[in-house]
């Protein structure tokens, strides 16, 4: 049997999606075997459920293919700087002109936004997004910073409104 950091099960109900209301309310139970539903349901405890589902459901390919899906999946597309499962570019997001490929850069899917500001410094304009946690990447559209306060500011529309369709911030953008 693995351990609880190698085992897909484990990893699959440590997501609240999945495993928020206990083994048996999940997907997995659904899909395990009829004698292991058993043995679930009459276990005492959820830790005990749970042992219970990963040694009888971690070598199961619906399990395996859940596990790339939900976990490994989206892992490897945040280490890769991929925010999105099945877009090439970010420009090809669902509701056309509100996500361009310069936004991958600043992007950080699910991450609540606290400000979005035009930073002025030595005679030019950056776009700076401030996450919750402390984080701050600047959002240009381009690696240079801009000439023209203008266009910073259309900048920081677009940014803005993104930030919106994407539920990083609860605030409508105003018009500018």
């Amino acid at each position: 049997m693995r351990d609880q950091t190698q085992s897909p099960v484990h990893a699959l109900l440590a997501l609240p999606a999945i495993g928020g209301g206990g083994v048996e309310q999940s997907i997995v139970f659904a899909n395990l075997p009829e004698q292991v539903q058993s043995l679930i349901r009459a276990a005492q405890g959820e830790q005990a459920k749970r042992e219970i589902a990963a040694r009888a459901g971690d070598e199961l390919p619906l399990v395996a293919e859940m596990y790339e899906h939900y976990v490994r999946g989206p892992a490897e597309r945040a280490n890769n700087g991929q925010p999105f499962p099945g877009l090439e570019r970010m420009s090809d997001f669902p509701l056309p002109g509100v996500l361009n490929d310069c936004d991958q850069h600043w992007l950080r899917p699910g991450q609540a936004v606290r400000l979005i500001e035009n930073a002025h410094y030595a005679g030019v304009w950056n776009v700076l997004v401030h996450y919750e946690d402390g984080e701050v990447r600047c959002a240009n559209a381009t690696a240079l910073p801009y000439a023209q306060q203008a266009s910073a500011e259309q900048r920081i529309s677009e940014v803005q409104r993104a930030a919106y369709v994407l539920g990083l911030v609860s605030t409508e953008p105003e018009s500018r």
